[in-house]
């Protein structure tokens, strides 16, 4: 029982998953799957396509882009949620740092299973777009005008790979 109330609270701090609905939940928990790990152990590759949201319980993962050490992460942290959503290569590298390490996974796969195709779906996964910070201005297509003012204007662009759309300020 404290096992799944770890596992349920670690859950519900992912963008996205605390207002899931408790049997969604509750399901994402019994398909959570422990990783044997070792230290020194890459769990994600930057440049390769990640395929699960990683769940730091217990030790530290170091994460880098390149050669460059970016910052550690702990116990009730997490990473490779974008995973779960895109089809994309992992941005950062993630190595286990400490050989005591509990780190539980879900996969594309079982969180599709538990989630579901529909508008939930589609929900998260705009709500994950919406968070993304690759953005430069050359990914982006002018839309229309949506008003000028004396302090600028603001136009509609929408994301030329992902569609989603935003306001853009100049």
């Amino acid at each position: 029982a404290v096992q799944y109330t770890r596992k349920l609270i670690l859950l519900k701090r992912v963008h996205g998953f605390k207002h899931l609905a408790p049997m969604i939940l509750d399901n994402l928990v019994h398909v959570m799957v422990l990783e044997r790990v070792e230290k020194g152990q890459i769990l994600i590759q930057q440049g390769v396509a990640a395929t699960k949201l990683f769940l730091i319980l217990g030790g530290e993962v170091g994460m880098s882009s390149r050669t460059n050490f970016l910052r550690k992460l702990g116990k009730n942290r997490f990473f490779g949620e974008r995973a779960l959503f895109f089809e994309e290569p992992a941005q950062e590298t993630g190595q286990v740092l400490t050989q005591e390490s509990e780190i539980w996974s879900i996969s594309q796969l079982n969180f599709f299973k538990c989630v579901g195709q529909g508008r939930l779906l589609e929900s998260m996964t705009m709500q994950m777009q919406l968070q993304d910070q690759q953005l430069a201005l050359q990914d982006l297509r002018h839309v229309k005008l949506v008003g000028a003012g004396s302090a600028g204007s603001v136009r509609l662009v929408e994301h030329k790979k992902t569609k989603t759309r935003y306001a853009l300020k100049r």
